[in-house]
């Protein structure tokens, strides 16, 4: 009777089998993919030479490899848990399975993680917006004034209209867009590298297996991989949903920017392996006419990608506040003053965080190994294993389930320690400089004036040489007026000709010291500022000692 019974299931389950592959072979899964694929790639992207330098090439394309199995089996872990619950909601779950304390701490947790993920979105529209302006300006380095303004209007203009959407289909259009850009960027990067590889001097050079760096690059990749939050807004897009269309939906969306990330780091690294690189790698690109078009596009679809993230925030934000009675809730009920009231909250929380907190790097590592951990790792695996105790079938889940919290929670321990324990820099200055002229060009105007005057010096001295030799030659023959009159016409005109060159030259060299004295100023004004704050630290430690 057992082995009947065991024939059947599994009559059953190729029946079923069968039924998912037809359904598969009439669904459109590419819009659900790139609506997917946008909420995962976005800031993350910029970070990943900095990563691939941090623990070598060899260790961070398996740490992405890892980090993007990791994903797809936290969210077929979900919505499995899910679809046994009978759920549609990461929070709902979480109310089943730990009850009204644990569902208040997942909305919570997914509350902080996905603001802090808006937040990094908007640091990077920090550093890209200004860096762009000052360079149209003729600015040596954007002040924090200009990196305010671009911040304040590019939240009024593109992200706050965006976010006022109610439905994810509405961005879908947008989203492939996006999508299509970034592999522009992947291309961009490739051929900012394509000098380099070749002349073969950075095999030696770069790093290929860096331990050191592991505990500061996984958080990074782990969030820069994770759409577990955003999964449950998909699966209401999709009509008659399924847990193959779901694997689907990951598995594509997940790969396609597994790719990109590889290719960005391997190539951004290449290419810039002899610098110390920091979290945005746009900020290395050489400036041209392309590279601030590149700039302005990817700050554009960073600023669309935000709306995407805000989605389960809101709805998380709502349920965390109002307390409705029933966990189920869409957006699509909430009060249109509640909504645009709470769009507006959030996001200019955000707003205001990502100008206190410029580093880009430090926002991402800090959110990965802490809150990422728990929303991403160690508590979709903790809903399944509560979920599914005592049921056989999904042994094997289990046993996946209990290795990911263990990968969890040496990152959330492991990591954390480690980027607080890293020192943060900022490329935002406090004082308008000039944009600085590079030396070499200095001394090649000077020696060219140098020159010039040389030369202006001989002729004049030959002119006058000519002047005194045509004098002797009238005392002695006999010249007549006409020839007279040429003569001191030509030396005339010579001279104003040279005077006029002359005049040029000296204000152009005067043009050069006035630059030279003001770098001057300012960068004795720099050492005065950095040396008073030397002082004031050393006299709070002899305070504090």
């Amino acid at each position: 009777m057992y082995t009947a019974l065991k024939r059947r299931d599994e009559y059953d389950r190729s029946d079923q089998a069968n039924i998912d592959r037809l359904f598969l072979s009439k669904f459109n899964h590419w819009p659900h993919i790139f609506n997917l694929a946008n909420c995962i790639v976005g800031v993350s992207m910029l970070a990943m030479p900095y990563c691939l330098q941090q623990c070598g090439i060899l260790l961070g394309t398996i740490l992405i490899g890892i980090c993007s199995i990791l994903t797809k089996l936290t969210c077929h872990l979900l919505y499995q848990g899910a679809l046994l619950t009978r759920r549609r909601s990461y929070e709902s779950m979480a109310s089943h399975a730990f009850g009204n304390g644990g569902k208040r701490l997942v909305e919570l947790l997914m509350i902080l993680f996905l603001m802090s993920c808006i937040v990094s979105f908007m640091v990077v529209i920090g550093d890209i917006g200004p860096h762009v302006l000052a360079d149209y300006l003729e600015l040596q380095a954007p002040t924090q004034r200009l990196r305010i303004l671009v911040m304040v209007v590019i939240f009024l203009f593109i992200i706050l209209p965006l976010s006022l959407f109610r439905s994810v289909t509405s961005l879908s259009r947008i989203n492939s867009i996006t999508i299509l850009f970034y592999t522009v960027f992947v291309l961009r990067m490739i051929l900012e590298c394509i000098p380099r590889i070749f002349d073969f001097n950075w095999i030696g050079n770069i790093r290929w297996w860096r331990q050191e760096g592991l505990l500061n690059s996984l958080p990074i990749i782990s969030m820069a991989l994770s759409c577990q939050t955003q999964l449950f807004c998909v699966t209401d897009c999709i009509k008659e949903p399924s847990v193959a269309k779901m694997d689907m939906i990951v598995s594509g969306a997940v790969n396609i920017c597994s790719s990109m990330y590889t290719a960005v780091g391997l190539f951004g690294y290449i290419a810039f392996y002899d610098v110390e690189l920091y979290g945005d790698i746009l900020l290395y690109l050489q400036n041209s006419l392309l590279t601030q078009l590149l700039k302005l596009a990817f700050m554009l679809s960073v600023a669309v990608s935000i709306p995407l993230m805000l989605f389960p925030g809101r709805i998380a934000f709502y349920n965390f506040l109002m307390k409705p009675d029933a966990c189920e809730f869409a957006m699509l009920r909430v009060p249109s003053l509640i909504f645009i009231s709470l769009t507006v909250f959030l996001l200019s929380s955000c707003l205001l965080v990502a100008v206190i907190v410029p580093n880009v790097e430090f926002i991402l590592g800090i959110t990965g190994a802490t809150i990422g951990s728990l929303v991403t790792i160690i508590i979709p695996s903790l809903l399944f294993l509560s979920i599914s105790r005592g049921i056989e079938q999904y042994r094997s889940l289990i046993f996946y389930a209990k290795v990911s919290i263990i990968i969890g929670s040496l990152m959330l321990i492991g990591s954390t320690w480690a980027v607080l324990h890293t020192e943060q820099e900022t490329n935002v200055v406090d004082i308008i400089l000039p944009k600085r002229i590079d030396d070499e060009k200095v001394e090649i105007a000077l020696r060219h004036l140098e020159k010039n005057t040389f030369s202006e010096r001989k002729q004049k001295e030959e002119a006058v040489r000519s002047r005194k030799g045509r004098k002797k030659k009238q005392s002695v023959e006999v010249v007549t007026n006409q020839e007279t009159t040429t003569v001191s016409g030509e030396i005339k005109e010579q001279r104003k000709e040279q005077d006029k060159i002359l005049k040029g030259q000296e204000m152009t060299v005067d043009k050069l010291k006035k630059h030279n004295e003001m770098l001057e100023k300012i960068t004795v004004t720099m050492a005065g500022i950095s040396k008073e704050d030397v002082n004031v630290k050393q006299t709070k430690e002899i305070k504090t000692g």
